[in-house]
């Protein structure tokens, strides 16, 4: 038996479909057990933030997907959700013998990196925002709790998923469709936009493949772009034409110094978008070798992938 945590949100929702299609019986943890689900998919009450109730879920489990997580709302939500419950969780699943354990967290615990360089999982991590520090705490809260027990467990670090049927995804479309005119101002940001079903792939080899134990994996699309790249990447798929416009880097220099200066001379904090304006590119692409050649990690070409979300949005 599998099972599934977040099975009802946007990845969940593509990983449940494609491992029904698998031999093995697949099962979702919910808080909400009555209501409507999928044929064929045992619903099981749990909470993670109640510890009590996961030993029960866990019942006959051989491996898990962590997936279960929250986006937004306050710091101390992020950090109960996505860390405290994290740590919750893989202790419940180490005490109730499950053999694979795989915790599915964000490359945003990477942050910002200055340059155009690709990430590997070595990079010095600067998660900053407070999603991010809560993705980064629960990677190391899963890490605590399972290093000495007897549960094999892997670390996905997914970047910028996309796909049709996301909300996000919908509205960047609208938006590309519509708007005509791009201004850009520094920094360039490099990306990694990364299809759903990519994610999926790789959970399914992470299930599947003996790799090292306590093993941290990224997982990205086959290709990283800037991001007025992916705009016009987008636009072509759409058969519209984005107009954009760049402001040089550099243009905005001696106007972030001197609000620098002004805030430190009032001892105020500056902001790291000051920070930002004054830097030529900020990268946020992984570097997914590890990945291709430690779980057999093939993404979807970006032309496909693209093809794809627009026919699954019409």
């Amino acid at each position: 038996m599998i099972l599934v945590t977040g099975g009802s949100g946007f990845v969940g929702r593509a990983l449940m479909r494609s491992l029904q299609r698998l031999d093995e019986p697949v099962c979702v943890m919910t808080r909400r057990p009555q209501s409507r689900s999928d044929a064929g998919v045992e619903r099981r009450a749990g909470d993670l933030a109640d510890p009590k109730s996961l030993s029960a879920a866990l019942r006959d489990v051989r491996a898990v997907v962590h997936l279960a997580g929250a986006l937004g709302g306050s710091a101390a939500t992020l950090e109960a959700v996505n860390a405290v419950g994290a740590a919750a969780f893989a202790r419940a699943a180490a005490q109730a013998g499950v053999a694979r354990f795989v915790h599915v967290s964000s490359a945003g615990v990477y942050g910002d990196h200055i340059g155009t360089q690709l990430l590997t999982e070595t990079a010095e991590l600067r998660a900053a925002s407070p999603y991010e520090l809560s993705k980064l705490h629960g990677e190391r809260a899963v890490a605590r709790e399972l290093s000495a027990s007897a549960t094999r467990w892997v670390t996905l670090r997914p970047a910028g998923v996309y796909g049709g049927g996301r909300p996000l995804t919908q509205d960047f479309l609208h938006e590309v469709r519509r708007r005509r005119w791009w201004i850009h101002l520094p920094p360039r940001v490099w990306l990694h936009p990364t299809h759903v079903s990519d994610v999926v792939q790789a959970i399914e080899c992470a299930l599947r493949v003996e790799q090292p134990n306590g093993e941290v994996f990224n997982i990205a699309g086959a290709r990283a772009l800037a991001f007025d790249e992916w705009i016009d990447e987008v636009a072509r798929v759409l058969g519209v034409k984005a107009r954009q416009f760049r402001v040089p880097p550099g243009t905005l220099t001696p106007a972030v110094q001197v609000v620098g200066r002004a805030l430190r001379g009032l001892r105020l904090p500056v902001p790291p978008q000051l920070v930002r304006a004054s830097t030529a590119d900020i990268s946020r692409m992984l570097d997914i070798s590890k990945a291709r050649n430690g779980l057999g990690f093939v993404p979807l070409p970006l032309e496909e992938a693209l093809a794809e979300t627009l026919r699954a949005s019409e």
